[in-house]
């Protein structure tokens, strides 16, 4: 059974730093119930270093994947986000992460963490950003500390969108590492590429992930949904288009500028391959950051193949913990009246332009 000691950091998150004086302020929620829209998250933007030493990078040989009887524990992680209102000076947004594992007799656990909702006001986002560098172990990746100890925001940090994505990055990494420092012997999937220097993540922290991994001898694999990447021009989607279509893998070999091919270990947790996981189905981006010194990376993802079904050429494990991330209109309609009810905000309707564009508003009705 599973623990989650990081919990503790991240209900620290939603229970302290709070706004001041929002009691009686206006509350408009994002957008009426009908209008609400349950997009994915998009990923964390690929590093542009990264993308133009891949696609100088060389391709390896065609591996179909083959049959394996070894079973291996799994786990993976997802976490999402959404806009739930508009504050006077501020926005509230909604949380809900879930972790799905998969034990050796293929019994699956699914754990939910929240949702909650955090209102960011100008009075505590840079607190906010402050606790989230340093319990990613760098203080100041996300603001400047003055030797008085005030606070100023970074540029790239600031925006709506910026916030919602450094938060939900910190829940995720959170559980990540959770998960990291029990898996004995399995793989961690997590959603997206293991490029060392993103905006989110400090890289001493996916250094500290990758270890506490080989510490218990587990791999990390992540697997992209979306990739900007190309090797010679060619789009990831692509790479494996004059393959067979057999399920199968080639690995990308990047170089540095002398030619070797140390370069990737510089950028990225793993070593990254063009995958397709089923025949005839899609190619996925799929880092493996190989931990066991008694296996390949190619091996790791012969024992992914062989331990996870697959929905439609991807990971099931892993659109689990996408699914029971995902917020239904629903939950945010209760959220937006719990939001009301805990901050003591007074609650607005908004603003209904659609008699001023029909009939030629958009989405529905129009």
């Amino acid at each position: 059974m599973l623990t989650f000691s990081n919990i503790a950091q991240i209900e620290t998150l939603f229970t302290t730093m709070e706004p001041a004086n929002l009691a009686g302020e206006s509350f408009t929620p994002s957008l009426h119930p009908e209008e609400l829209l349950l997009d994915d998250v998009p990923p964390e933007p690929e590093e542009e270093d990264e993308i133009v030493s891949i696609n100088e990078a060389r391709l390896g040989l065609f591996t179909p994947f083959s049959d394996s009887n070894v079973p291996v524990p799994l786990a993976a992680i997802d976490a999402g986000v959404i806009d739930v209102g508009l504050s006077r000076r501020g926005f509230a947004l909604a949380f809900k992460a879930a972790v799905v594992t998969q034990d050796l007799d293929g019994t699956h656990t699914i754990t939910k963490i929240g949702p909650r909702v955090k209102f960011i006001e100008p009075d505590n986002r840079a607190e906010l950003l402050r606790f989230i560098g340093r319990e990613l172990m760098n203080e100041d990746m996300f603001v400047e500390v003055a030797d008085d100890d005030s606070l100023s925001i970074k540029a790239g940090s600031t925006e709506p969108n910026q916030f919602k994505d450094r938060i939900r990055n910190f829940i995720e990494r959170m559980l990540q590492l959770d998960i990291a420092c029990q898996l004995r012997n399995g793989i961690l999937l997590v959603d997206g590429s293991l490029t060392l220097r993103t905006y989110n993540t400090p890289q001493v922290f996916l250094e500290c992930l990758g270890r506490e991994a080989a510490r218990y001898n587990s791999d990390i694999v992540g697997v992209s949904k979306k990739s900007r990447i190309t090797v010679d021009g060619v789009h990831m989607s692509a790479l494996l288009d004059d393959a067979p279509t057999d399920a199968g893998f080639r690995r990308i070999f990047t170089v540095d500028a002398a030619g070797g091919e140390e370069d990737a270990v510089a950028r990225n947790l793993g070593v990254p391959f063009a995958v397709r996981f089923a025949p005839g189905g899609f190619t996925f981006r799929v880092d493996v950051a190989r931990r066991s010194l008694l296996q390949t990376e190619d091996e790791v993802l012969e024992a992914l193949y062989a331990n996870t079904q697959m929905t439609l050429g991807y990971p099931n494990l892993l659109r689990l913990a996408h699914i029971h991330s995902a917020f239904t209109k629903a939950e945010i309609v209760s959220l937006q009246v719990q939001a009301v009810h805990d901050y003591g905000v007074s609650m607005r309707p908004p603003e209904d332009l659609s008699v001023i564009f029909a009939p030629f508003r958009k989405g529905l009705g129009g």
